[in-house]
């Protein structure tokens, strides 16, 4: 997708307008979708622009961009650009993300189950199974091994989601920059943008509609908006450009969460640690030493 938002900015920097840039996109756009072909196909038709994109798995995205370009000529292009950019920082972040997360479960569950395969020589040691004490033995050493896999694998830590309040202060600034002004980027943003964030910010909309201002709705609606709230206020009060810096708060917040990720990642194989003293090598005794000692003791 971020390759064919790309086509679709490129087209529209080459001069082309909106129009004829969606009846090229198809050609333009690497790995074409049914959806890229049907909005094309709509265009011919004579479709409105906006309307055009109906049913589309992006249509939620970029309608409300197309009405704005249309209605007051925003450069498009350069929020698609921002917007191809996003996911594939997105999507590089979550491959090396899981990557690293993939190569800790899969050491820690290789040591895990080691224990279980003891079971099937068992019979070598010609120590009964089928005794109380065997059975016992058995079923205990396997609940042991289960339950050290299945707790390495949550000391595993997943990639976390995108920040939501870094998604909208970097959608804001796209905005901004793509020629709206702080008002209308807001409210935009505001409409659906960070699905994450919709019950608060329809709050802070809401309380803009009534006479207060953005920092304050946003402080209002939500803690969570104070960093943003902060910059808009600083901004306002000191007439900075504010696109820069709502650019360098997304930057730093994933940042911040992305070693936060890679600190607990550190931190996932000392914590096996427990796991594997507590549950894996009371299951090695039981499945491994136990049943040889077994058959020493019966001779």
């Amino acid at each position: 997708m971020s390759d064919a938002l790309r086509a679709l900015a490129s087209l529209l920097r080459s001069g082309l307008t909106l129009r004829h840039a969606l009846l090229s996109w198809p050609a333009e756009a690497g790995g074409v979708s049914e959806d890229i072909r049907a909005v094309a196909q709509r265009v011919q038709l004579g479709y409105p622009l906006a309307d055009a994109l109906e049913g589309a798995h992006f249509e939620s995205l970029l309608r409300p961009l197309f009405e704005l370009h249309l209605a007051s000529g925003i450069d498009l292009a350069r929020w698609l650009d921002h917007h191809a950019d996003e996911m594939d920082d997105r999507r590089a972040f979550l491959q090396s993300a899981r990557a690293a997360s993939s190569g800790a479960a899969l050491s820690g569950r290789m040591v895990a189950g080691l224990p279980l395969l003891f079971i099937p020589f068992t019979p070598m040691t010609r120590a009964s199974l089928m005794d109380p004490l065997g059975l016992a033995m058995l079923s205990v050493g396997i609940a042991l091994a289960l339950a050290g896999l299945h707790w390495i694998g949550r000391l595993v830590p997943r990639a976390p989601a995108d920040d939501p309040i870094a998604s909208l202060c970097g959608h804001v600034a796209a905005l901004l920059r793509a020629g709206l002004c702080l008002s209308n980027a807001l409210d935009l943003a505001c409409a659906g943008t960070v699905p994450a964030l919709g019950s608060s910010l329809a709050r802070a909309r809401a309380l803009v509609r009534l006479g207060a201002k953005w920092p304050e709705a946003l402080l209002s609606a939500d803690p969570r908006f104070a960093p943003l709230s902060t910059v808009l206020e600083r901004s306002t009060r000191m007439g900075s450009p504010l696109a820069g810096q709502l650019e360098e708060l997304a930057a730093a917040r994933r940042a911040e969460s992305r070693r936060s990720f890679e600190r607990t990642m550190k931190r996932a194989p000392v914590l096996m640690v427990v796991p594997l003293t507590c549950c894996i090598l009371p299951s090695y005794a039981l499945l491994g030493l136990g049943p040889f000692l077994r058959s020493i003791s019966l001779g």
